[in-house]
């Protein structure tokens, strides 16, 4: 080979590395652009958060300046875990890494090639065409190697961020849960306090002949029923509308006749009322109220 044909050689094996840099250089700026904006956005909300408690003019959409503050912060939040998630930054930084280390094996080289150059005029000796060749080979190899390097980096840092989001999307449901479980909560205890303001409690006591009850029992307070298995003496009706209501219990005999007993009883809002239902001899199946 002569030297203009070495050159040549050389020229293609810059002019590969050179791709590769510009394909880096030209693939970032999305990257970089992105990764600014949500950073400035992120540092602009986490100011928020700290100044808007110290204010005191109303916020539009938000309750208090408190609760304003709790939402820029989470949205800070939210943007720094988005650019960790989808590896905006860490992306421009690994391609200006990859086109830094490039860069600098092809000035290595030409300096390289530049001082094997210098001792060398056709025609030029097989040995000094190997050591050209070789020199060459490492510039294309090495700058391969360096995109694997990158491509490699990048998977790594996918499978990451996939895990990363993984467990973000299960503290997020863990969270959501938590909070259903405290609002499901609050409405109970709401509705609780609503039925102690105006509902009470009645224990009804089944007296005199219980053991000609058979099977199963119904005691009814107003539209409150509760079902037992017999023997029983003592059934608890809760929730039960304050006011004068009708006891009743339903029930069969050992034969199967009916055994109905009928009473009224007074209940008071969060109180218990007690009321007797007296069990007649058989031949008596409805006791007078």
């Amino acid at each position: 080979m002569t030297l203009a044909e070495l050159d040549a050689v050389y020229a293609a094996a810059v002019q590969d590395a050179e791709n590769e840099i510009d394909w880096y250089a030209s693939h970032r700026w999305p990257w970089v652009i992105l990764s600014w904006v949500t950073r400035s956005l992120a540092a602009v909300a986490l100011v928020l958060g700290v100044i808007l408690p110290l204010s005191k003019a109303p916020i539009p959409f938000f309750e208090s300046a408190a609760q304003a503050a709790v939402a820029c912060i989470a949205f800070a939040g939210l943007l720094v875990g988005a650019d960790r998630v989808f590896m905006i930054s860490s992306t421009w930084a690994r391609r200006v890494n990859a086109m830094m280390k490039i860069r600098t094996l092809q000035k290595a080289t030409q300096l390289d090639w530049m001082a094997l150059k210098t001792g060398l005029a056709d025609p030029i000796t097989p040995q000094d065409v190997q050591r050209a060749l070789a020199l060459f080979k490492t510039l294309v190899i090495g700058s391969r190697q360096i995109v694997e390097a990158e491509t490699s980096s990048w998977s790594e840092e996918l499978v990451k961020a996939v895990e990363q989001l993984q467990i973000m999307i299960g503290e997020q449901k863990t969270a959501a849960d938590a909070l259903a479980i405290e609002k499901q909560k609050t409405r109970e205890a709401a509705q609780k306090l609503a039925i102690a303001s105006t509902h009470g409690t009645v224990r009804v006591k089944i007296e005199g002949a219980v053991e000609r009850l058979v099977g199963s029992v119904r005691v009814t307070v107003a539209d409150r029923s509760e079902d037992r298995n017999s023997p029983v003496e003592t059934v608890i009706v809760p929730e039960v509308l304050s006011g004068i209501q009708a006891v009743t219990l339903v029930g069969r005999d050992i034969v199967g006749n009916p055994v109905v007993v009928e009473n009224v009883v007074q209940v008071a809002p969060n109180s218990i009322a007690d009321v007797s239902l007296p069990i007649r001899e058989a031949g008596n199946p409805k006791a007078p109220s």
